[in-house]
């Protein structure tokens, strides 16, 4: 059951997945920046408040690394990587569906929470499963993907938010 046992294709295949997962985790933090108008029109309060948003799934993010990192060790990654796939879809389905203000808030927090352990685990994870001389090409790889979200997700959340609307991002 040793990672580093595991067919080359077995291993850029568990890489893509998580760089995929980091892509998506990353490029929601700022999803809704194309929309604050649209948001703030929806719930009828100011573009401050709906940036608000943004700051505190940051917020979860930080204080769910502080959890996800010795939940971890304690369980694995692999439990804590699929909790947090659970979580971060329920979230997303509760801002998509969200009837208030307070509610997007409290699911943006709970979307940080889940979404964290991307930004905690995955170099740890490429540590277990490469071996040594693979391990910079690999990191390489998470490193865009995850860096690539964060910048390509937004271009594409505004068009969303342009011909769907604002919720349409979360689905």
């Amino acid at each position: 059951n040793d990672a580093l046992n595991w067919p080359a294709w077995r291993r850029d295949a568990a890489l893509l997945s998580l760089g995929l997962y980091c892509m998506v985790g990353g490029g929601m933090t700022p999803i809704l920046a194309a929309g604050f108008t649209n948001v703030a029109a929806t719930y009828d309060v100011t573009v401050p408040k709906v940036a608000l948003t943004t700051g505190l799934y940051m917020m979860g993010l930080g204080v769910g690394s502080v959890v996800a990192s010795p939940t971890a060790i304690l369980y694995g990654k692999r439990p804590v990587y699929l909790v947090s796939v659970v979580v971060f879809i329920c979230a997303a389905v509760w801002c998509a569906l969200s009837p208030s203000y307070a509610s997007l808030v409290v699911a943006r927090v709970f979307m940080g929470l889940a979404v964290s352990p991307v930004e905690c685990l995955p170099s740890a994870t490429v540590a277990e499963i490469f071996f040594l001389h693979e391990r910079a090409y690999r990191i390489g790889i998470y490193t865009l993907l995850l860096l690539g979200g964060k910048n390509l997700v937004p271009l594409v959340s505004a068009a969303i938010i342009q011909s769907l609307g604002w919720r349409w991002v979360f689905w």
